[in-house]
């Protein structure tokens, strides 16, 4: 969980979110409340299980799509409007196959690596259990990033309800088709978001280990910098408690990379696909408004999938490069500790772990192929800008190529 909850509404918050996701698959696996204590009715320190009914219920939506898929992709290449260029059936026919081949990996890689995420799910709640003594002595609040957390939840269930609301304005054309790609896009988005909430416990965790780390390493003595306010058999216990969570973290970071980076490598192919289709489509109504009066039942689907789009890309890319800035805060803090520490015992823990820091740099990447930040949003709209010059000097082309014969005749 992001944060545990002390309320029966945030409970209730969390509950929803959790199946929120079961509902579209990208969280198979169970809670046992059975194990959890119970504190002003809050059920605390709950334990994630494997499920065989979180299989099963992939397995009925994998089952389910197969039908609608055949359809979906039927209407991408045969749906006529004006001035359709085949290379337009193409790309638009590709752009719905590669959506909904990715809608299935992540049903089908989600339930092979359930045991998998059941374990990070519960190194995750492990660490946060052993770091609250942590928050109570530091300035950081949970309240404040669960407050986050809900705010970025909310917009995104707008956004997607929005989304799957939008197909039935089709009832009398391609009905089937905008429902279920529509569908297959929240479902992809809902896997971002959570690797988003994820990413966003992680930062938390490095955040309150930085403020802990503050509250007895950096002094507010500027007569004497090397001054701390804690004896030094209790400021060695509480550096050692740090490292220990902090290697946890580092650790569960790295797992949390690993096991998202092969279905982010698809959301960011997707989404860079959509995002070039809207823009592509865009610029062709205002280029040619008067001849392509049958694009506008184009627009309506890509404006509203747009939004949720760069919002599901930028804010974990947002997240992702504020959990590396925290991690890295980390050894900014123990480097000026030492240059201002006198301690000779202290001075030589400082430097160990500061070794440490320096050889476990936390990082989120796709393979390593790119990471995930906010230089990452700037070269995709750098590529959209390219490649949307591109077909639009094809679309010039061959509209020329046309029109040619048709004077000749």
């Amino acid at each position: 969980m992001i944060c545990k909850p002390h309320y029966t509404s945030d409970f209730f918050f969390l509950k929803c979110l959790f199946y929120w996701f079961k509902i579209f698959g990208t969280s198979p696996m169970g809670i046992d409340f059975t194990s959890a204590v119970k504190s002003n009715d809050v059920p605390q320190d709950v334990h994630f299980v494997f499920s065989k009914l979180g299989i099963l219920h992939n397995a009925i939506l994998v089952c389910l799509a197969i039908i609608p898929s055949c359809v979906t992709i039927k209407e991408a290449y045969h749906t006529e409007y004006t001035d359709r260029l085949q290379l337009e059936r193409v790309i638009d026919t590709v752009h719905a196959v590669a959506t909904i081949m990715t809608f299935y990996f992540i049903l089908i890689n989600v339930c092979i690596n359930q045991k998998r995420a059941v374990a990070i799910a519960n190194q995750l709640n492990s660490i946060y259990s052993q770091s609250t003594s942590l928050f109570s002595k530091s300035k950081i609040r949970p309240n404040r990033a669960f407050r986050s957390v809900k705010k970025i939840v909310s917009i995104h269930m707008v956004l997607m309800l929005l989304l799957c609301l939008f197909a039935f304005t089709f009832v009398h054309q391609n009905l089937i088709y905008h429902l279920f790609i529509n569908f297959t896009n929240v479902t992809i988005y809902v896997m971002a978001l959570q690797y988003s909430l994820v990413l966003k416990l992680l930062q938390h965790l490095y955040r309150s280990l930085n403020a802990d780390l503050r509250s007895f390493l950096i002094t507010r003595d500027r007569r004497d910098p090397s001054s701390i306010s804690l004896p030094i058999d209790e400021l060695q216990c509480r550096l050692m408690q740090v490292y220990e969570i902090h290697a946890s973290v580092s650790r569960v970071s790295q797992d949390v990379c690993d096991f998202y980076s092969l279905p982010l490598f698809f959301l960011f192919a997707i989404a860079f696909f959509t995002l070039v289709l809207f823009f592509y489509y865009f610029m062709l109504v205002l280029l040619l408004m008067n001849k392509m009066i049958d694009y506008g039942f184009v627009l309506p689907f890509f404006l509203t999938l747009l939004g949720l789009t760069i919002l599901a890309i930028s804010t974990l890319a947002r997240i992702a490069g504020g959990t590396v800035k925290e991690s890295n805060i980390t050894r900014e803090i123990v480097s000026e500790s030492i240059m201002n520490q006198r301690n000779q015992p202290i001075s030589g823990q400082l430097r160990d772990f500061l070794h440490y820091l320096q050889q476990k740099n936390a990082k989120f990447t796709v393979f390593d192929l790119f990471p995930i930040n906010e230089s990452l949003l700037m070269s995709i709209a750098s590529s959209i800008s390219t490649y949307l010059v591109i077909l639009l000097q094809f679309k010039e082309s061959n509209s020329t190529q046309q029109t040619a014969p048709s004077s000749a005749t």
